[in-house]
């Protein structure tokens, strides 16, 4: 992908964010775009900026986790932008499974909403988490891999299903007679 095409994508989502959650500066993006590579202002600082947005629960939140969702069901660049670019060491897993620092990509913040999805989640964050990680996964064997070892769920998919189910408000299970 050309730096054109990325600078582009980068200053679309802006647009998206801006527009969605006023109340939040989406500058980072912009300055992003203008120079990816940059180590401190780049792609990887605007990620990383991207998911501490992402991982708290507000309505902001809500509303910009929806619109990564929407950005990664739509373009293949965004479930990579937004998982991990090479694989991890054994160390970096420890350190997000403890959630004792930042999340390292969206998909790890995404991945912290559903693993500790509380009474204090929303509906729509939780819904918007999974669409993050089932986009994110989708044709990309690094960010399956990063679920699968950061789960703090014994078979993954079977609990984001469950997960949804349970959260809706009329759902209720039926009982063996």
């Amino acid at each position: 992908m050309t730096e054109a095409v990325r600078e582009a994508a980068y200053t679309k989502l802006a647009e998206d964010l801006k527009a969605a959650v006023p109340t939040l500066d989406f500058g980072f993006l912009e300055v992003a775009a203008q120079d990816l590579d940059d180590e401190l202002h780049g792609a990887r600082r605007a990620t990383s900026v991207l998911a501490s947005i992402v991982t708290a629960n507000n309505e902001d939140s809500v509303s910009a986790l929806s619109i990564l969702a929407e950005a990664t069901k739509k373009s293949d660049f965004w479930r990579t932008e937004f998982g991990v670019k090479s694989r991890l060491l054994d160390d970096e897993h420890v350190i997000q499974l403890s959630c004792s620092g930042n999340p390292d990509c969206v998909l790890e913040s995404a991945r912290r909403i559903v693993d500790s999805s509380s009474q204090d989640t929303s509906p729509d964050q939780l819904t918007g988490a999974l669409r993050v990680i089932t986009n994110c996964c989708a044709n990309n064997n690094l960010n399956r891999a990063l679920i699968v070892r950061r789960s703090v769920f014994p078979i993954p998919q079977m609990c984001f299903s469950q997960a949804i189910l349970l959260r809706r408000p009329n759902f209720t299970i039926a009982k063996r007679h």
